[in-house]
């Protein structure tokens, strides 16, 4: 069985089973028809790309059993066999994914969490504590470039016709 997770950024995630995986990742849509991929560490944590349909846009997300304060920013490293990129993260709200309390933290900029990926077969994401300590999150990345490839045409294609439909007032 595979898992994966339905929801947007400002959303609730609920875990269903089905749909594609690329390898570690797990891609789809969810009940809005927006695209997502993510993928699942051993802990239960997440990591992957959810869309906004107010927003608008994509954004690098991690689901988190360690608490966070809604708000808060937390500088954050991104390390692979690559290198490593210095990030933020902002700590959103909490939710309940099959019976466990997860924070949803929005990883920025986006171009360096993507470039830090891409060909990368894992990754570890290293968070300050209060206690002068570090948490570090590790995730198997195998197969990311097709499934941002897939979640890239996926965008665009959402996108496209959403503004279609659009009524929205415009600036030209």
């Amino acid at each position: 069985m595979k898992k994966r997770v339905v929801g947007s950024v400002w959303g609730m995630f609920f875990l269903c089973f089905g749909l594609n995986a690329e390898a570690a990742w797990n891609s789809g849509k969810d009940q809005e028809g927006l695209p997502y991929t993510f993928t699942i560490n051993d802990s239960g944590n997440m990591f992957g790309q959810w869309c906004s349909k107010e927003a608008e846009a994509c954004y690098w997300m991690l689901a988190s059993q360690r608490t966070c304060e809604p708000g808060i920013e937390i500088p954050s490293v991104i390390n692979t066999e690559g290198g490593a990129v210095a990030i933020s993260l902002k700590c959103l709200s909490s939710t309940v994914i099959a019976g466990k309390l997860y924070y949803r933290l929005v990883m920025s900029p986006f171009e360096t969490v993507r470039s830090a990926l891409q060909g990368q077969a894992r990754i570890a994401i290293a968070t300050p504590m209060q206690d002068v300590t570090f948490t570090v999150m590790r995730f198997d990345t195998t197969g990311v470039d097709a499934a941002l490839s897939r979640m890239d045409t996926a965008k665009r294609i959402y996108f496209e016709t959403e503004s279609k439909k659009s009524t929205k007032d415009q600036r030209l």
